[in-house]
């Protein structure tokens, strides 16, 4: 494990200079030398990410929480990337791993109601909506999201609405 440590740092490190192939190349070294180290999954699906590789970015962070099931940050990255591949059962459930985990957290709630919605479960995106404005409150992080949550709910009751029989 103290190499795989070791490589992961150095992966960090050249994720943190923007070298996106030098940290993967660093990761992949760190598993080699130890398969089961969730945090370089991890690591290496932030890369991914952030190099716009969404579906490589899903497998990382798969194999993170495969071995780590209570690895948060993991389910909530998995469900992000999810979305942007468009594997939106995927993202559901790892937003939903993500929430027994962190129940507070608004981003979390705000992720899992954009993917309910994109899934066409009106009323389960609605109460999401609705609970993501509680959990929010009225944290400064939240301000840009806020507005745009009462937007999807008073559509979302509209289509509810406009759907339901007379």
């Amino acid at each position: 494990p103290d190499a795989a440590k070791r490589q992961k740092e150095t992966g960090d490190a050249k994720k943190d200079a923007g070298d996106a192939s030098g940290a993967i190349e660093a990761y992949r070294a760190a598993l080699q030398a130890f398969p089961k180290y969730a945090e370089a999954y991890e690591a290496m699906g932030e890369v991914y990410f952030s190099s716009k590789q969404f579906e490589d970015a899903v497998k990382s962070f798969q194999y993170a929480v495969q071995l780590d099931a209570g690895y948060a940050l993991a389910w909530y990255n998995l469900g992000f990337a999810a979305r942007k591949a468009n594997q939106h059962a995927t993202a559901r459930d790892a937003y939903a791993a993500y929430l027994k985990i962190k129940p507070d957290d608004a981003d979390g709630h705000y992720g899992y109601a954009e993917t309910l919605r994109a899934l066409d479960d009106r009323a389960g995106a609605l109460k999401a909506f609705e609970t993501y404005l509680t959990v929010a409150g009225n944290k400064p992080d939240q301000a840009k999201w806020l507005p745009k949550a009462r937007e999807q709910i008073a559509a979302l009751k509209a289509e509810l609405a406009a759907a339901a029989p007379p």
